[in-house]
């Protein structure tokens, strides 16, 4: 654990690797980080770490971590695993925790004009002031539109006017104004597990767990319009459940893209008239089991499982498919080679990308040649999902992970500081789906996990001006890469 007045002794050490890598060792030092020498020293760590990353040597299976397994410089068979101090870190501090209804599937934050903060939980939707106190809650506090919530919420999304649009698991889309009050309810062929995409224009872009596509115009009191639509018989074949589409700007696709990630497949199809403009199946026996992510090129990358055994898969590789629909490395990179399931996927600062698994932990690639960096494996019982990190200037790794436990991890994959979420006793051991953390600025970071939004400050670093830094791309969770991230702490 890293704090003021401690000392870390951290060994970075390498052996061959599979690929024949020379081996690569820094001795044990001692790291005595005051304040404020603290990023000065996260970064040697930063560059010792990457220094020694070019050694692919494999990693060790989860078994053979010990209890909160750091390993730095990746090839670790030789045993150099160092124990973390247990106490709470003074460099990170809670601020207050909002508890919400009992928890659902899957719900990110998104964060408005303000800093208002909107959380899906159960059947409503809520809006917290940035110190966590509570604005309104939606449907409890919506006397006018008449509009009941027809059953559990999914992920907010803001769109043109501050709207919130959010799919439910009643085969519809709600949108709700800023101001608490409903707008329409719009029955849709299937559920709406995953996130909207919003277009250029305004228009909300929408995909089923029944595989419907749907383009649709939000005309206020007039209610929602299908400017086009893709159900019934027309519907994708071969569909994931709880997938966000990702829309690829004009600038780098020729025209307005919506990109589509299915089972065995990438699909692109016009945002305008929904018109198919290149699908690109992955190699025999891959499905995609990450969200998808755009990079400053606008290539799109996901993770993909082979091997599957019931929900895991014992080889998982990182894809990048270009505008033109081709894969950027036939065979993509390899993520992990024993059973897990690659989940999330984020982007780092220095080129890197964050990928969060079930049950092997948090891993660091760099997403260019797919070099490994680091790897943290929590030492807590039942943390069986990490969703997308968030990593911040300072290169601070912000991540929720089910069941109940929020962390921070440094640059290079050691843990700065983690809690337990305190959770209603009906829930517990309940499966409860994390979601990504969201940035305020000025070192704010706020988590949701269960029931439970939690705000913690972490040194004063606001976050990384990257293209898609955590789920849906930016804290509107807007799915465009023409609103990448830009800390607005003062709005």
């Amino acid at each position: 654990m890293i704090g003021p007045g401690s000392t870390t002794h951290l060994v970075v050490r390498g052996g061959t690797g599979r690929h024949g890598a020379l081996p690569c060792r820094v001795s044990s030092f001692s790291l005595r980080p005051a304040l404020p020498h603290l990023l000065a020293s996260l970064a040697l760590l930063t560059v010792l770490s990457w220094a020694c990353a070019g050694n692919q040597g494999t990693l060790p299976p989860p078994d053979d971590i010990q209890p909160d397994g750091i390993c730095v410089g990746i090839s670790c068979h030789d045993g150099q695993y160092r124990e973390e101090d247990t106490g709470e870190s003074q460099l990170c501090e809670a601020l207050w925790t909002a508890t919400l209804a009992t928890a659902g599937g899957t719900a990110h934050l998104a964060l408005g004009k303000g800093d208002v903060i909107y959380a899906a939980s159960a059947q409503s939707l809520y809006a917290l002031q940035k110190t966590g106190n509570q604005l309104w809650v939606w449907p409890q506090d919506d006397g006018q539109s008449g509009i009941a919530s027809p059953g559990e919420l999914y992920t907010p999304v803001i769109g043109s006017e501050g709207t919130l649009y959010m799919g439910t698991n009643a085969e519809s889309l709600l949108a709700v104004g800023k101001n608490g009050i409903a707008r329409f309810l719009q029955p849709l062929d299937g559920n709406l597990s995953g996130a909207v995409a919003i277009a250029e224009d305004g228009y909300v872009m929408a995909v089923t767990d029944k595989g419907a596509v749907y383009h649709i115009e939000d005309r206020g009191t007039l209610g929602a319009f299908m400017s086009w639509k893709m159900d019934g018989e027309e519907k994708l074949p071969d569909f994931l459940i709880g997938i966000q589409p990702v829309i690829g700007p004009a600038a780098f696709y020729g025209k307005e893209t919506l990109l589509i990630p299915t089972k065995t497949a990438l699909r692109a199809m016009s945002v305008e008239d929904g018109q198919k403009l290149w699908s690109r199946p992955l190699p025999e026996g891959f499905e995609i089991t990450s969200n998808l992510m755009l990079d400053e090129n606008a290539n799109v990358l996901f993770v993909a499982g082979k091997g599957k055994n019931v929900e895991y898969y014992k080889e998982s590789r990182l894809f990048q498919v270009n505008v033109n629909g081709e894969l950027l490395v036939p065979d993509g990179y390899l993520v992990w080679d024993t059973y897990t399931r690659v989940v999330s996927l984020s982007q780092g600062i220095q080129g890197t990308v964050l990928l969060g698994t079930v049950n092997a932990g948090l891993f660091s690639m760099t997403a260019s040649s797919g070099l490994p960096n680091w790897r943290y494996v929590p030492k807590e019982q039942n943390v069986e999902q990490i969703a997308q990190p968030l990593q911040t200037e300072d290169g601070f790794v912000f991540f929720s992970a089910g069941r109940h436990w929020v962390y921070v991890v440094s640059a290079v994959g050691e843990r700065v500081w983690h809690q337990k979420l305190e959770v209603p006793e009906e829930l517990i051991g309940a499966l409860l789906w994390p979601s990504s953390p969201i940035a305020l600025g000025e070192g704010r970071i706020v988590y949701k996990n269960s029931n439970q939004v939690k705000a913690v400050q972490c040194l004063t670093s606001g976050p990384a001006t990257l293209y898609w830094p955590r789920f849906g791309g930016n804290n509107h969770n807007s799915g465009n890469i023409t609103d990448k991230l830009v800390p607005e702490p003062t709005r």
